[in-house]
């Protein structure tokens, strides 16, 4: 039995080869790269012989299974709780749990403790078990365990795949360890755990590194903070997000966008806000926000965008298609795209209306970059024709604005297509077409082909 695991259609691999008897069932194993950008990959088994002389009978598969690699998921936590005090001892517990098919080998994991730390010597602890497979350098605070079934004071040991046949090894390993407060002044103490480690069958390709949560102690109680946005020239606000239980408003006026925090807990808070470019005279922006915290007024960083084009979202959808005949070619709509002197072509989806229709994103360029209009023309196929367009600088599909869902009930009837990318940095377009009333086939490249006068033969 030849076992074959390849592109789709590859015929150029060699081979695995499984042989067998009669005498009993027989378990084989073995790993396949997946070559970069390669999203579909087949399996395929080739008889070449059997015990019973035919190759059509005797060879009998069971239990096929596809396994993935191994992934080591770490969890960190403390029982610090409350106030800090110097030399109070604080006991962090990390949980590495195999959440891959393949087994890990070689499990090394280190930790850097917090500054205003120090490891309790003779504390590190695997599944409640006092262990001298360890390192610590006091100098930087690291602590090198190594985990794992058979693993040393230098060497990692392995973790079981969860699906693994695997008797040798478990799936879950907890490591404890105490550490020492030597600095009480401290803002607060967090750090984070990292875990490498192998493929058990695979070792000589794969190399892995994980990281645990951010794990913290001491964290300070909740303060208020304030951030201000003021918006740049040449953006036009869209909507914004709160975070951790934020008030925010946005002020039309000033083109300003404000979050403010009564109790703003510790650790990362996200904000977002969402603006459209409207590339009239400006090509770059520049925004920077200003925080307050506790009453001390700080400036974020700047964010750049330049912007040297526009883009464009096609697609073309097809009204009151019944299913006679075919839908256009390859479920593809094709355009011409004019500016001044440059003109291309571009394909899209292309599908009937009620079904999901996706727009292709299209980066626009300009020859000219005082001239921004672009023409659309749909090559229309055979047996079809226009039936108007929406053209809009937004797009929601579960919005209540007809035109912004793009509702076929509220297209413009004209087929004359113009989008001027001085209005919107961004346009979403959908270009309806329709069957005409005579259906025929319905591609560019039908023929009939004459194959003349066919005479029977006798037998």
């Amino acid at each position: 039995m030849n076992v074959y695991i390849r592109a789709p259609g590859g015929i150029d691999e060699e081979p695995d080869t499984c042989t067998t008897s009669d005498e009993g069932w027989v378990h084989y194993y073995g790993s396949y790269d997946v070559p970069i950008g390669q999203t579909e990959t087949e399996l395929a088994f080739e008889s070449t012989d059997s015990f019973t002389g035919y190759e059509q009978i005797g060879n009998i598969l069971d239990g096929i299974r596809l396994y993935t690699q191994s992934y080591i998921d770490l969890a960190k936590s403390n029982n610090a709780g409350g106030d800090v005090a110097l030399g109070k001892v604080v006991t962090y517990t990390i949980k590495a749990k195999n959440l891959g098919e393949s087994d890990a080998s070689g499990v090394i994991l280190s930790d850097i403790l917090p500054e205003g730390t120090a490891l309790v010597n003779g504390s590190v602890k695997i599944d409640g078990t006092a262990t001298i497979n360890y390192s610590y350098t006091p100098a930087t605070r690291a602590l090198t365990v190594p985990i794992g079934a058979n693993s040393t004071a230098s060497t990692g040991g392995l973790i079981l795949g969860d699906g693994s046949f695997s008797a040798d090894c478990a799936n879950e390993y907890i490591i404890t360890f105490d550490v020492t407060v030597t600095d009480s002044s401290k803002l607060a103490y967090e750090n984070q755990a990292k875990v490498v480690y192998k493929d058990r069958y695979h070792e000589d390709t794969s190399d892995y590194t994980n990281y645990s949560n951010v794990d913290a102690f001491a964290v300070p109680n909740p303060r208020s903070a304030t951030i201000t946005d003021v918006l740049p020239l040449g953006v036009t606000y869209v909507t914004h997000t709160n975070s951790s239980e934020s008030l925010s408003k946005y002020d039309e006026d000033t083109n300003t966008i404000t979050w403010s925090w009564n109790e703003l807990p510790y650790g990362k808070t996200v904000v977002t806000v969402t603006v459209k470019v409207n590339p009239d005279n400006e090509t770059l922006f520049v925004n920077q926000a200003t925080t307050t915290l506790a009453g001390m007024e700080k400036e974020t960083n700047k964010t750049y965008h330049e912007m040297s084009g526009a883009i464009l979202h096609l697609r073309q959808v097809v009204l009151g298609y019944s299913g006679n005949g075919l839908p256009p070619l390859a479920y593809t709509g094709f355009f011409t795209l004019e500016n001044d002197d440059l003109t291309f072509g571009v394909t899209s989806d292309s599908n009937k209306e009620g079904l999901t229709v996706n727009f292709r994103e299209i980066n626009i360029a300009f020859t000219d970059p005082t001239k921004k209009e672009y023409k659309i023309k749909d090559i229309v196929p055979q047996y079809y024709m226009a039936d108007g367009y929406i053209a809009t600088d937004a797009y929601n599909p579960s919005g209540t604005d007809l035109r912004e869902k793009h509702d076929s009930t509220v297209r413009e009837p004209d087929n004359d297509i113009v989008i001027d990318f001085s209005d919107a940095g961004e346009y979403w377009v959908t270009v309806f077409i329709r069957p005409n009333t005579d259906a025929g086939k319905n591609d560019w490249g039908f023929k009939t082909n004459d194959f003349g006068t066919l005479y029977p033969t006798g037998s």
